[in-house]
């Protein structure tokens, strides 16, 4: 949050919006963030019926 704060410092665009404009940043980045994790989560959950669904020959049951 303080890189981006510092960030539009630099740009000189936050005088009397730090607020608004540090609160529009945390959206987005959580936002985002939500979308990998969701993501992630459905790639692996997709690996781990794959892998349980492989048959191996070469194993003996006892």
């Amino acid at each position: 949050h303080q890189e981006v704060y510092d960030y539009f410092q630099k740009l000189d665009t936050i005088e009397g919006q730090d607020s608004i404009v540090v609160d529009t940043a945390d959206i987005i980045i959580q936002n985002a963030m939500a979308s990998v994790m969701y993501g992630l989560a459905i790639v692996l959950a997709a690996m781990l019926i794959i892998t349980l669904r492989i048959k191996n020959k070469n194993i003996k049951k006892q």
